[in-house]
């Protein structure tokens, strides 16, 4: 379930000296996370804006990206959804090492020349990635292979 996993998530966080903040999403904000310092630590906070697996690894592991990359204890990094992110590279970097970090982009690439994206196929290649199958079905429908009105099952 998705509340452990997040517990288990900040446990690991902190014992790395990380800040992990869940909290619940600001009415009408489009804010997904943010990276900060809090008492000379990094500090991470995701907002539960759509409730979903992917949604929330994917918003984990861009902010992840961020204080690999990006990190400066004196800045606050925000993440919204609706950024065009083509004009940030600090959001561009994030957003590619996020989702090359689920997914080989080698293999998608091949996946994706198949064409063929059924729940058996999209199963298979989740399998084969170690992923949940909603995160391939939220990249498909983010690339616009597939409709944001199918597979929507897949995603937990």
């Amino acid at each position: 379930n998705l509340e452990s996993s997040i517990r288990s998530c900040g446990k690991l966080c902190n014992r790395l000296g990380i800040y992990l903040v869940f909290c619940e999403a600001i009415t009408n904000s489009k804010v997904r996370g943010a990276l900060t310092t809090y008492k000379q630590h990094p500090a991470i906070y995701l907002s539960n804006r759509f409730k979903r697996h992917d949604y929330i690894w994917f918003a984990f592991i861009h902010e992840i990206a961020h204080l690999l990359k990006h990190y400066n204890k004196n800045e606050t990094i925000i993440s919204y959804d609706d950024l065009d992110d083509r004009k940030d590279y600090k959001e561009l970097e994030a957003n590619e090492f996020a989702r090359d970090f689920f997914i080989n982009p080698e293999d998608y690439k091949k996946f994706i020349s198949k064409n063929v994206f059924t729940k058996e196929s999209i199963m298979q290649f989740a399998i084969k990635q170690n992923v949940q199958p909603g995160i391939v079905v939220a990249r498909l429908q983010h690339d616009r292979y597939i409709g944001y009105d199918q597979l929507s099952y897949l995603r937990r």
